[in-house]
C-alpha cells in the first residue's frame, strides 16, 4: 500500500471520528443548553428573548412540545410578535396527529316502489329487493404547513330485478384547513365526484366545497356548500349544468333525558343539470329530474335506551320549484315531499367497531302534476364496521 493510500486513510479516519465525537456530544450540549435557560426562565418568565432562544433551541433538538409553550409565553407577553405566532401556527400543525377513520356499511333494502312511480301506473310488480354497500374514509394529517383533511365517500346498490336502477358513485374532497379565530375553521377542498347507472357511465362533476365548523360560537356545527359543474354521459337526453348544495347541522344534547339529542340538518339545492321530457339511454326518470331549487329539512331524535342500544326518529321534508317537468316537459311544476322514518342501531355486536343497524321510512311525493305523485315504503336491515 502506497504512502499517498495510508495517509488518505488516515485522514479519512481522522475527519470520522471528528464528526462522530461532535454528533454525539451534540445531544447533552443542547439538553444542557435547555436546562440552563429553563432555570432562567422560571426567574423571568415573561422574558421575550430567553422565551425565544428556548423555543428555538427545542425546536431544533425535535422537542416540538416544549418550543409550543415558550411560544405561546412569548405572545402572553407580546400577542403581536410576528416571529412567535407564526413559529406557534407551524409547531401546532407539526404536533396534528396522522389520523385515519374508516366506515362500511353493507345490507339488503326492500322498496314497494322502487321507481317512484304514481299510483296505478300498470306495473305488475314494481317492488323489489336490492343490495348496498356505503363506505366513508377520513384522514387528517399535517401535509403543506398546515392541517390537511381528505374525504373519500362511495355508495352502491345493486337490484334483483329492475337492473336500470342499479347505481354506483364515488366522491373524493380534500383540502387545507384554515383557522379563522373564535374557534372557526374553514377547510376549502376542491374535488370531483362521477357516478354509474344501469353498469354505464352516467356522470362527472368537478368541484368546489367550502366547510365552516364551529361556526358563530357552537350556533351552527357544520356548514357544507359544495358547488360543481355536472356534465351527463352523451347516452342521455338531458342538459349538463351547475349543481349547488348547502347543508348545515347542530346537535342538541340532553333535551328530555340525559341520553338523547336532536339533530337538525337545514338544507338547500339547485339542480340545474337536466333531463329534456323523456330520457334516452333507458335511464329512470327520477335520475334526471333537474333544473329546480330545493329547500327543506332533516329532524331527528335520538334516544339511547341501553349502554349500545339507539332508538330513532327522524323526518325529512322538503319543497321543491321546478321550471320543468322531467316526464311531461310541461312548466311551473311543485312538489311537497315527506319521508317519517325510525331505526334501531345496535353497536358494538359481536365485536368492537362492528354495529347493526334497521329502519323503516315511509316516503310521499305530492305534485301539482298527478303523475309526479308517489308512495314508497322501505324496510333496510345492515352491518356497519367501524375501523
Amino acid at each position: 500500500m502506497s504512502k499517498w493510500w495510508r495517509e488518505g486513510v488516515l485522514r479519512i479516519s481522522i475527519s470520522a471520528f471528528v464528526m462522530l465525537a461532535f454528533v454525539l456530544s451534540a445531544g447533552p450540549a443542547s439538553a444542557d443548553e435547555l436546562s440552563r435557560l429553563f432555570r432562567q426562565i422560571l426567574r423571568d418568565p415573561q422574558n421575550i428573548e430567553l422565551n425565544m432562544r428556548y423555543a428555538q433551541l427545542a425546536e431544533d433538538a425535535g422537542q416540538n412540545r416544549k418550543a409550543l409553550a415558550a411560544y405561546e409565553r412569548v405572545l402572553e407577553a407580546d400577542p403581536s410578535h410576528p416571529e412567535a405566532s407564526t413559529a406557534l401556527r407551524r409547531i401546532e400543525v407539526s404536533l396534528i396527529p396522522v389520523v385515519t377513520r374508516t366506515r362500511v356499511e353493507a345490507g339488503g333494502i326492500y322498496e314497494t316502489n322502487p321507481r317512484q312511480l304514481p299510483p296505478g301506473f300498470g306495473l305488475s310488480e314494481p317492488d323489489d329487493f336490492a343490495g348496498f354497500v356505503r363506505m366513508r374514509i377520513t384522514d387528517q394529517r399535517p401535509l403543506f404547513n398546515s392541517e390537511w383533511r381528505s374525504e373519500l365517500t362511495g355508495f352502491a346498490n345493486f337490484h334483483g330485478d329492475i337492473d336500470q336502477l342499479d347505481y354506483w358513485r364515488a366522491r373524493l374532497h380534500t383540502g387545507p384547513v384554515i383557522e379563522l379565530g373564535n374557534g372557526t375553521t374553514l377547510q376549502v377542498a376542491p374535488g370531483a365526484e362521477v357516478a354509474f347507472l344501469d353498469s354505464d357511465y352516467f356522470y362527472a362533476e368537478p368541484a368546489l366545497q367550502l366547510t365552516f365548523e364551529n361556526i358563530l360560537g357552537g350556533a351552527i356545527d357544520r356548514l357544507d356548500i359544495r358547488g360543481a359543474f355536472r356534465d351527463i354521459a352523451n347516452t342521455y337526453a338531458s342538459d349538463d349544468g351547475f349543481v349547488l348544495d348547502a347543508n348545515a347541522r347542530k346537535t342538541f344534547n340532553g333535551i328530555v333525558t340525559d341520553a338523547d339529542a336532536v339533530l337538525l340538518q337545514p338544507f338547500f339545492r339547485m339542480r340545474e343539470a337536466t333531463g329534456t321530457g323523456t330520457p334516452g339511454g333507458g335511464a329512470p326518470a327520477n335520475f334526471l329530474d333537474g333544473d329546480y331549487v330545493e329547500f327543506g329539512g332533516r329532524l331527528g331524535y335520538y334516544q339511547l335506551i341501553a349502554h349500545d342500544v339507539r332508538l330513532g326518529a327522524i323526518f325529512t321534508g322538503y319543497y321543491r320549484d321546478y321550471e320543468q317537468n322531467t316526464r311531461l316537459g310541461a312548466t311551473e311544476r311543485h312538489d311537497w315531499y315527506i319521508a317519517p322514518e325510525a331505526e334501531a342501531l345496535f353497536r358494538n355486536v359481536i365485536c368492537p367497531g362492528c354495529d347493526v343497524r334497521m329502519r323503516y321510512r315511509f316516503e310521499q311525493n305530492f305534485s301539482n302534476d298527478g303523475t309526479e305523485d308517489f308512495i314508497n315504503h322501505t324496510i333496510s336491515a345492515s352491518g356497519i364496521k367501524r375501523f
